[in-house]
């Protein structure tokens, strides 16, 4: 009896120790040590962290939480504007929903609770009406005591179709097409690590567990060069199609046939060769 008792004492502290180092491995999470504000470029993204290569050469690893704070900046070319990436804008619709100038300036953003799609009237106090044939809606059909003519409106919501180029942004209050000047200014003003790439400068405010680790509270990143369409690869080489036709040959020259002459007979020649007599 005594024997057993000892036997389960024994394994339930080998049980209890095995639970304790687990959690420290695989639950507890070491404690900040001081703040830390570290500069230099991306060298790698991954889910939930980042991590960069300080100015000094330094390497650090910065883990990303829903609390952090995160602003990234830059530009776009225009061949950047594709279907569903998020742009926000302002221009003067139609009823139509048809912008009247081509927009010269435009940003690139990300959907957040901050940030939603919609059709803001420039100077209102909210959205245009969410059902289609409403006053204020552009896409409306319905007679209205409203003006009929164009309104300016704030307009936010991805890329949907590019066509000609004509794009068009579908948002819960109605479809917007447009055009974009050439040459437009097309800024990136991002709340989220989306089109971040390795080499891009970085800064992170945040705390450190130890030194090369820590937990991000801000991040800013500013994109070194404008973001563009990918590259669709090389250029295709142009491909001669082969023809099983035979080339034709060149004409000879025709040679003038010569005179054959006529074959006499036998009889008529002994006749000519022999003289007459006298």
């Amino acid at each position: 009896m005594n024997t057993k008792k000892i036997l389960a004492a024994g394994f339930g502290c080998l049980l209890g120790v095995s639970l304790l180092v687990g959690g420290k491995l695989f639950g507890a999470q070491p404690k900040v040590l001081q703040q830390v504000d570290q500069e230099g470029t991306i060298a790698a993204i991954g889910p939930g962290m980042v991590q960069l290569k300080t100015l000094t050469g330094q390497g650090w690893l910065f883990r990303i939480s829903p609390q952090t704070k995160i602003h990234v900046k830059g530009s776009a070319d225009k061949s950047f504007l594709q279907p569903r990436v998020v742009v926000e804008f302002t221009a003067t619709v139609d009823q139509k929903g048809h912008a009247t100038s081509k927009v010269a300036k435009l940003a690139i953003c990300n959907l957040s609770p901050q940030k939603l799609p919609g059709l803001f009237p420039e100077g209102g106090t909210g959205l245009i009406s969410e059902q289609p044939g409403q006053p204020g809606h552009p896409a409306s059909k319905k007679k209205t005591k409203e003006p009929a003519g164009p309104t300016t409106y704030h307009v936010i919501g991805p890329i949907m179709s590019v066509k000609d180029g004509q794009y068009s942004v579908t948002t819960p209050h109605g479809t917007v097409f447009f055009e974009v000047e050439e040459g437009a200014e097309i800024k990136v003003d991002l709340s989220a690590l989306i089109y971040v790439r390795a080499g891009d400068r970085i800064v992170v405010k945040g705390g450190a567990y130890r030194e090369g680790m820590g937990e991000a509270q801000e991040i800013e990143v500013e994109l070194t060069t404008p973001l563009s369409a990918p590259e669709s690869g090389r250029p295709k080489k142009k491909i001669e199609k082969k023809t099983t036709e035979k080339p034709e040959e060149p004409a000879s020259e025709e040679k003038p046939e010569k005179p054959v002459p006529k074959k006499s007979s036998n009889k008529k020649l002994a006749k000519e060769a022999t003289p007459e007599k006298e």
